[in-house]
């Protein structure tokens, strides 16, 4: 869990909420990770 984290605040930025988002990549990547927690993980294995 801890790299998924450190994953989750990258994308979310310095002081962003959660799925606020600034860019598109940044959105895209939001939107996976606030999905659903298996399919986050699964995203990062593979």
């Amino acid at each position: 869990f801890p790299p998924q984290a450190a994953q989750v605040k990258k994308d979310d930025g310095p002081g962003e909420a959660d799925n606020d988002g600034g860019n598109a990549e940044k959105d895209e990547n939001e939107k996976e990770d606030n999905a659903a927690p298996r399919q986050r993980r699964s995203r990062r294995e593979t």
